[in-house]
């Protein structure tokens, strides 16, 4: 415990926390259970009550000796003059009394103030706790808080329980009070601390959140052959022309090609492709025959299947070749997935549901049904919605996978190495899912895995088949005996080696396995009986051993060359093809091309030459044979190194691997031919202008280069696994960032749709930027990051004229960059510039009424939004939208996603009813052209919704919100921009109507989740903070909204946002002051905030938020009783005469109350009345448009919500 273990040296003053002594002897006063948050809230504040009311009772008495003293202080003055030795001993006894008692005055303060400290930390404790559960620097930093508060609590309630006049002389003789205060400044710094854990965790819960979505990346080609695992099915059922005649017969011609086009884009979407295939793992015949023979087997069997059966085991026991059986020994329908190390994007739950989606659809067309179109039209659903199956929720993939296999009569799911997976809080959650999966009446799963006792939990229900040395040495003695009666050359060693097997094996028949082969290549009899004596027990032994025998045989220059190979296989991501092993050692560090003589004459040969047995090839493919041979050249150099049976050995870090292939990606991609212009050009117009006359199909002009497309997803990976970089791989690192070759890969991530989502490139530079963050600053100056993707396009594109189209092409993706990429509202701004650049390029080489033209000026018009610019946007939106009608006709979405953000640029400048009509219009034609559940449908219903909430009509809106997050929850996912956002919407809807705790329930996951995925520094994190500060504000939970709001304005998130959401933060601060009647610190908040805002230029002086602002304050200080004329000068210049020498003076009195009634008017969404206010005096706004409504996630509504709890005359 932190508290006894660093808090307290006298063993008398520690807590006993098996409550046996110590805790009763010493802290008679304190609770003997263990406490709870709330409860240790409630201690803190009955404390602060305490204080509070110690320091009521001392001023009293010290209120009354200062009268005293002003009552006789004449008195006093003339007993100096007569008689100062007498008055000088009195009074001094009376001014150390005065100082004790003023002491006491001092120290309950200070123990108010701490306490009054606590009650807010602990509760910020508890937000942080949900909110980043797991987190171990986080629960550190709370732990040493609380160990704090709890010496804080203890001397405050050891304090109290004392007698008055024995508190009074603590207070004025001891440091008591300064032990109280340094306590406090100790849990104020710790708090601190905690902060700065809580940045980190926000950020790095957003780089797993992200990487979750992007790891699992894999090749995809236009593929679709059923996996080797369906051979010996297929050969039972084979593919009848019969049947697909049938088909074509139920289905028009047409209908039949459009179901096959739709299944052939199905399978590129998920990515279903023979690069996943698993190594073929063959058997001998005659063994694992023992799994159906099992008793737990067969009783599995006559029970229904109904649970899971488990097999594991230690690794090497042959579980991935038992799998490969189970899979093949079967004649029903079997589904199978291997999580596979050597083949990293096996490892995600997310591969697994897309493999088996993969193998049902592809039997279904070989063998076509009604079925069939039931799956390819289900699946089309998702497809339609996503650009690529990584960007699907893996919630909505495995629904779907589950409405699928409910079409079958019977399947058996064979899953093989999901304790590989990439981590044990995604292992569990699939674990579950398949004992689900099992429960069907349809159904059989058998899970094979090393045991791990996280995986006992969810498969407590399963069958369970031990893998031991009891279940597998009759199994290997079998392996090994057919074995043996293979090769004549080792009959008459045969009961050698079965003796040797049994004393040796250990329950692994990869040892057997390697001991048989390593006998097999002996030349001689004499040789074989001796490799056969000292083949020694155990993997590690038996890898030293053939290590050291294979390297004596190999000259310098091959040790290196095998160096070099088992550096690249232990640390790819998946297997490689030969061609790419070659290109790998090929490549030279700092050289623009590739020497072909450097590749390899004979790769497998090689190979197999230098690296036997530590390596298996299928097809053309090579990966190390077992993950335990990884694990073996990962571990530690031995540490005599010049012992002459050490010097053959190779181990090397995880971190020399990833260094190494980290190189050789940059190599590749830095060749001298990615530089070329011409393959930019034509990979920049395949992305933004693929309806070009005479743009070249560039789908292959990348992935057909050996190794290029490896490198292109793999470097950042390999890179940011890297701790300390030498200095030649951060200048590859910069010169790549830098250069033109950059564009050509970064334009291949984006044409390579179908396997990458559009994010790539931005998860690439947020990876760099985590990581270069980690780096020593002499390594991390390196590296200019901010010249990522503007540098290269910036550069490129200003080599064309302002006549070439290709200038603005290439400048394209700049620009969306700085939208999509944003990090800063500055990256906005240059979206918006880069787009309005392009859009006049676009118009003065091509012309207006071109498609491309058209959709450049639409990026202009939905920049114009997020830069406030509402009415160039309308007029913009407007314009473009009337062209398209005329050039694309009213059936095409473009002309009508105008009219969408034509509508939504209305209700940010509170043209409420226009927006209305506008969205409305849209919505009907966006349903009707691209369908109700498209994208553009969605978002046109979420603005709708918008526009009705701020005219009142909350249940119409409510509905609006309900319906969408509906769908996009069940499309997109929880945790899907857009289906937090309307989520968002939706919380703050049911706020509206009084459902609080529906609000709740929508609010809190929303925050959550962009805590993790954007971080608080982010805009649409703050807003949703903001939304639940009001929302705990009703629900009556002073101490959670004061949690939630300390949580968002800490200066490392607060400094991020744009000066209206300052005033945000100053106005719910002041609320909340006004709550507890602190008037006088409501009232400082407030005019500080106006006063930065007039210290602003002109235009930015006041915004809504400031406007409400004013409102709160005039009532703030007319509680407080301030001159009404002074109350009434908050509203000068707000508005002005509407006609020059008409109407009130210029900011007379009359003119300012009129003013605020507007203003009051405003704040409650009632604008008709408030103008026809202004109009019947006379009177306008002066400014508008500081009304406007700004973007967000959404924005808060505090006109709504921010309303005053105290009681004040109006003027």
């Amino acid at each position: 415990m932190f508290y006894n273990d660093k808090l307290v040296k006298n063993e008398k003053k520690k807590i006993d926390l098996s409550g046996a002594t110590g805790l009763t002897a010493n802290y008679a006063a304190f609770p003997k259970e263990k406490t709870s948050c709330e409860e240790l809230q409630n201690i803190a504040r009955s404390g602060k009550e305490k204080a509070l009311l110690q320091k009521s009772e001392t001023r009293k008495k010290v209120e009354g000796a200062l009268t005293i003293i002003s009552d006789y202080s004449l008195v006093v003055d003339v007993l100096i003059q007569h008689h100062p030795d007498i008055t000088a001993l009195v009074w001094g006894s009376f001014r150390f009394l005065l100082m004790i008692v003023v002491a006491e005055l001092e120290l309950a303060a200070a123990l108010g103030n701490a306490l009054a400290d606590v009650v807010r930390v602990v509760t910020r404790c508890k937000e942080h706790l949900t909110t980043f559960e797991g987190s171990k620097n986080i629960f550190e930093a709370v732990t040493e808080l609380f160990a704090y508060i709890l010496k804080l609590l203890i001397k405050a309630t050891l304090y109290f329980l004392k007698p008055t006049a024995l508190r009074i002389l603590i207070a004025g003789l001891t440091s008591k009070s300064i032990a109280f205060e340094n306590l406090r400044v100790q849990i104020a710094d710790l708090s601190l601390r905690l902060d700065r854990e809580i940045v980190v965790s926000s950020e790095s819960k957003h780089a797993e959140f992200r990487k979750a979505q992007t790891d699992a990346v894999k090749e995809a080609k236009a593929e679709y052959a059923l996996q080797n695992s369906f051979r010996e099915a297929n050969k039972n059922v084979p593919v009848e022309i019969s049947e697909q005649t049938m088909l074509i017969k139920q289905l028009p011609k047409e209908k039949v090609e459009e179901m096959n086009t739709r299944f052939e884009r199905i399978l590129r979407w998920l990515r279903y492709s023979a690069s996943t295939k698993p190594f073929a793992q063959e058997w001998s015949a005659g063994t694992c025959r023992w799994i159906f023979e099992s008793a737990e087997y067969k009783r599995w069997e006559s029970e229904g299947n109904h649970t899971p059966l488990w097999v594991f085991g230690i690794p090497g026991c042959g579980k991935t070749v038992l799998a490969h059986y189970m899979v093949h020994a079967r004649n029903d329908l079997v589904l199978g997935h291997f999580y596979q190390r050597t083949l990293q994007d096996s490892l995600t739950a997310y591969n697994l549901t897309a493999a088996v989606l993969g193998q049902i659809i592809s039997r279904a067309y070989r063998q076509p049904d009604h079925n069939f179109r039931l799956m390819i039209t289900r699946m089309w659903r998702l497809f339609s919605h996503y650009d690529t199956s990584k960007d699907c929720p893996l919630d909505s993939l495995w629904d779907c996978l589950g409405d699928i296999l409910d079409l079958l009569p019977r399947y058996t799911l064979v899953v093989d190495g999901i304790d590989e997976c990439h981590t044990e809080k995604e292992a569990v959650p699939m674990l579950k899912r398949l004992v689900t999966m099992a429960s069907k009446a349809n159904s059989r799963v058998v899970i094979l895995s090393r045991e791990h006792h996280l995986f006992k939990e969810p498969l407590q229900s399963a069958t369970h088949i031990p893998m031991n040395l009891v279940t597998m040495m009759p199994e290997i003695l079998r392996f090994v005996q057919l074995e043996v009666d293979k090769h004549p050359s080792l009959h008459e060693f045969q009961d050698r080696i079965l003796a040797k097997t049994q004393d040796h094996a250990q329950g692994m028949f990869l040892w057997a396995r390697l001991m048989l082969d390593y006998l097999k290549r002996a030349p001689t009899r004499n040789e074989r009986l001796r490799r056969l004596k000292k083949f020694p027990q155990g993997l590690t032994p038996v890898y030293q051993q053939l290590q050291r025998e294979t390297g004596e045989q190999l000259d310098s220059t091959e040790l290196l060359l095998r160096h070099e190979l088992f550096l690249t296989l232990a640390a790819s991501v998946r297997p490689l093809q030969l061609a790419e092993v070659s290109e790998v050692i090929a490549l030279q560090v700092g050289k623009p091309q590739v020497d072909e003589y450097d590749r390899l004459d004979d790769t497998q040969d090689t190979l197999h030459s230098l690296c036997w047995p530590f390596i298996s090839f299928s097809d053309d493919r090579v990966k190390l044979m077992h993950e335990s041979v990884r694990e073996y050249l990962y571990e530690p150099m031995p540490s005599d190194l010049d012992h002459p049976e050490n010097k053959y050995l190779i181990h090397f870090t995880r971190q020399a691997s990833d260094a190494y292939l980290a190189a050789k990606c940059l190599t590749e991609l830095n060749l001298e031919k990615y530089k070329s212009r011409s393959k930019i050009v034509e990979l920049v117009r395949g992305h933004i202008y693929p309806d070009a006359p005479k743009v070249q199909d560039v789908s292959g002009l990348i992935i057909d280069d050996v190794f290029y497309e490896y490198a292109a997803l793999n470097w950042h990976k390999h890179l940011t696994a890297v701790d300390d970089p030498e200095d030649a791989l951060m200048q590859q690192l910069e010169d790549f960032i830098q250069g033109p070759q950059f564009i050509t890969w970064a334009e291949t991530m984006f044409l390579l749709k179908d396997k990458l989502d559009s994010g790539s490139v931005v998860d690439a530079r947020a990876a760099l930027k985590r990581w270069l963050e980690t780096l020593p600053p002499a390594s991390r100056e390196q590296v200019h990051l901010e010249a990522f993707f503007q540098v290269p396009y910036k550069s490129v594109s200003s080599e064309y004229p302002k006549t070439d189209l290709n200038r603005y092409l290439i400048l394209s993706p700049l620009a969306d960059y700085y939208n999509w990429g944003s990090q800063s509202d500055d990256d906005y701004k240059l979206s918006y510039e880069y787009h309005t650049v392009i859009a006049e390029g676009y118009e003065r080489i091509l012309g207006m009424r071109v498609p491309l033209t058209l959709r450049g000026w639409t990026n202009v018009g939905i920049d114009n939004i997020l830069q406030g610019l509402y009415h160039l946007a309308e007029d913009l939106h407007a314009h473009v939208g009337r062209i398209q009608r005329e050039v694309l006709g009213l059936d095409n979405p473009d002309t009508w996603i105008s009219r969408e953000h034509e509508g939504l640029a209305m209700h940010y400048q509170t043209k409420f009813s226009e927006a209305v009509q506008a969205l409305s219009e849209a919505s009907e034609y966006l349903d009707r052209t691209a369908g109700p559940s498209a994208k553009y449908s969605l978002f046109c219903k979420l603005y709708l919704g918008y526009a009705l909430d701020q005219s009142k009509k909350y249940e119409t809106s409510h509905s609006l919100f309900e319906d969408a997050w509906k769908v996009w929850d069940s499309i997109m996912g929880p945790d899907h921009p857009a289906t937090q956002m309307t989520r968002a919407f939706l919380g703050i809807a049911c706020h509206k109507l009084d459902r609080l705790q529906d609000a709740l329930g929508h609010l809190i996951p929303v925050f959550d989740s962009r805590v993790q995925t954007i971080g608080l520094r982010m805009p649409h994190a703050f807003d949703t903070g903001v939304a639940l500060v009001y929302l705990y504000r009703d629900m009556n939970l002073p101490d959670q909204a004061l949690a939630r709001f300390d949580l968002m304005t800490q200066p490392d998130f607060l400094d991020f946002q744009s000066f209206e959401r300052h005033c945000q933060a100053s106005h719910v601060r002041a609320l909340l002051h006004t709550d507890e009647e602190e008037f006088d610190d409501a009232e400082q908040i407030l005019i500080k905030i106006l006063d930065e805002a007039g210290n602003r230029p002109e235009p930015d002086r006041d915004n809504r938020e400031t406007f409400w602002i004013r409102l709160l304050l005039a009532n703030v200080q007319r509680r407080l009783g301030r001159p009404e004329k002074h109350v009434l000068q908050l509203f000068e210049g707000i508005t002005r005469s509407s006609a020059q020498g008409t109407g009130i003076a210029q900011d007379t009195t009359s003119q300012l109350e009129i003013t605020e009634k507007a203003l009051r008017l405003t704040k409650k969404a009632d604008l008709v009345s408030a103008i026809e206010l202004l109009q019947s005096n006379n009177l306008t706004w002066n400014r508008p448009e500081s009304f406007w409504i700004t973007t967000g996630g959404p924005v808060y509504d505090t006109a709504w919500a921010s309303v005053e709890r105290f009681q004040v005359s109006q003027a």
